[in-house]
């Protein structure tokens, strides 16, 4: 047997004379505090993992959105060709200003939905992120928790 970290002995599972076999618990370390943390880490992560859920459909309505706001700035690309016929006096004025703001405001829609959809797919990968760092300082934790529970490592130890 080997220290493996400081504290006060809280339970002696064996006394002297006692065979004890390689894996047998020896001794038990004070752990409240190690206990707390892998508790309050495992909850960390469940609530990352919550989030990330629920972010992640979050994300189909954005998408859609830029669909449909794509598909508009398509329409409004096609009505838009009234420079032509403005500048032939085919059509007047007040005609090519409209729909000059109709392209304009299709746009807009699109770099909305557009940075909408790329906001929520970084929020998303912050979260996975969160997650996969909490699981990493849980399995910290759970190591730090493990050694306060000493076992017996070879026969006759």
């Amino acid at each position: 047997m080997t220290a493996q970290g400081y504290g006060r002995i809280t339970e002696i599972f064996v006394k002297e004379g006692d065979h004890v076999k390689k894996g047998d618990k020896l001794l038990l370390q004070e752990n409240v505090q190690a206990n707390a943390d892998v508790q309050a880490q495992s909850a960390a992560v469940v609530s990352a993992e919550s989030a990330c859920r629920l972010r992640k459909p979050a994300t189909k309505p954005a998408q859609s959105d830029l669909i449909f706001a794509q598909a508009n700035l398509e329409k409004a690309k096609r009505i838009t060709t009234g420079q032509g016929l403005f500048k032939d006096g085919l059509i007047p004025k007040q005609d090519f200003d409209q729909r000059k703001t109709v392209y304009d405001g299709a746009v807009a829609t699109v770099d909305s939905a557009r940075a909408r959809v790329q906001s929520l797919k970084a929020q998303l990968d912050q979260t996975r992120s969160q997650v996969n760092q909490g699981r990493a300082v849980l399995v910290r934790t759970q190591d730090v928790l493990h050694k306060t529970t000493y076992t017996s490592r070879s026969m006759g130890s």
